[in-house]
Parts: structure tokens; C-alpha cells; sequence
């Protein structure tokens, strides 16, 4: 995988997501070990949305990337966990252009959540 100036946050997001969701993968309520991002990282304005990750076993993760576990299960899950508008929600900020000082801006306010542990 290749490495970006933001890759350190991408550490930081996964373990604020597996702490947000218990360490319960979403799908098969195992232990979860990865979060799996509903807009790719390439979508740099909900890269560190909390609202764009779901807690993942890595069996899930990888049934999630072959298409066995569709758009309408990951939607239905995370309706659940923010309500219905989630996904209009979503929609609109990943549409948004962000500058690199935005991200990194947004990738900082992760990090100090989970150093200050809200869960």
C-alpha cells in the first residue's frame, strides 16, 4: 500500500472507529481489527469522517471488496448508527473539495479524540 503525508491518521481513524464500534466487526459482530471506508480514501473530504468508517472483521473486509457484502448491508448498518439522512449526509461532504490544510485539520481533531479516549 502506498504511503501518504496522511497515512499516520489513517492509523489514528481506525483505531478511533474500532473503539467507537467496541471492536465488533459491524457484520458478523466478531472481533473487529480494520475499518472499512464506505467512500474510498481517494474521497480526501470524508477520508477522516467518522460517519464514512465501519468497524470490520478482516473476513468481512474482504467479503465487503469481492462484492459479497453489498452497498445496501453497509447502508443499512450505518442508518442504523446515524439515522436516515445519513447517506444524503455523506453524500454531500464527500462532493466537497477540501483544501490539504482542511484534511489535515480534520485527521487532527481524530487524533486528539482518541487520545482523549470519548468512548
Amino acid at each position: 500500500m502506498k504511503k501518504d503525508e496522511f497515512s499516520e491518521y489513517d492509523v489514528f481513524m481506525t483505531k478511533f472507529i474500532l473503539e467507537r464500534d467496541q471492536n465488533t466487526c459491524q457484520f458478523c459482530l466478531r472481533p473487529a481489527d480494520e475499518a472499512h471506508h464506505i467512500f474510498t480514501r481517494a474521497f480526501k473530504s470524508v477520508r477522516f469522517e467518522e460517519m464514512n468508517l465501519v468497524s470490520v472483521c478482516r473476513e468481512c473486509h474482504t467479503l465487503i471488496h469481492a462484492g459479497k457484502i453489498g452497498k445496501k448491508e453497509i447502508e443499512k448498518r450505518m442508518v442504523r448508527k446515524y439515522g436516515s439522512h445519513w447517506s444524503d449526509q455523506l453524500e454531500e461532504k464527500a462532493g466537497k473539495v477540501l483544501l490539504w490544510a482542511e484534511i489535515k485539520k480534520n485527521a487532527e481533531k481524530i487524533k486528539e479524540k482518541l487520545n482523549g479516549s470519548l468512548f
